[in-house]
C-alpha cells in the first residue's frame, strides 16, 4: 500500500555502480520512495483545494492520485532531481564516481 492508498505499489529497483555505488543505492532505496510519495500528496491535496473552489477536478482521479501521464512525468522528474540534489549534497557520498541506476514505477 504505497502512499497510505489500497492498492497501490511501488516498484522501484536501484543498481549502483562505481566506489560508492552500494551507498548511493541503498540511499535512493530509502529516500526516493518518500519523495515521490510526498509529491502526489501535495497534488492530491492541490487537486482537494482546487475541487472546493471550481466544484469540478483539476487533474486527480476519484481517490486524488494524478491521472494524466503529464502529472505522474512531473513527479517523477521532480522526485529524481530533488534525489540527484540530495545526493550531491551528502556528507559521506562521493557521487563524482559513483551512482546508481535506478527503474521505478507506480501501479495502481
Amino acid at each position: 500500500d504505497f502512499g497510505g492508498e489500497k492498492d497501490k505499489i511501488f516498484c522501484g529497483v536501484f543498481d549502483g555502480h562505481g566506489p560508492y555505488g552500494h551507498k548511493v543505492a541503498r540511499h535512493v532505496r530509502d529516500s526516493l520512495p518518500l519523495k515521490i510519495s510526498a509529491h502526489f500528496d501535495a497534488l492530491q491535496e492541490a487537486d482537494y483545494e482546487c475541487d472546493e473552489e471550481s466544484n469540478g477536478t483539476c487533474g486527480g482521479d476519484q481517490d486524488g492520485w494524478p491521472k494524466d501521464l503529464s502529472s505522474w512525468k512531473s513527479i517523477f522528474v521532480r522526485s529524481f532531481k530533488e534525489m540527484d540534489k540530495e545526493l550531491s549534497m551528502h556528507p559521506s557520498i562521493d557521487c563524482f564516481c559513483s551512482g546508481s541506476t535506478a527503474v521505478s514505477l507506480v501501479k495502481q
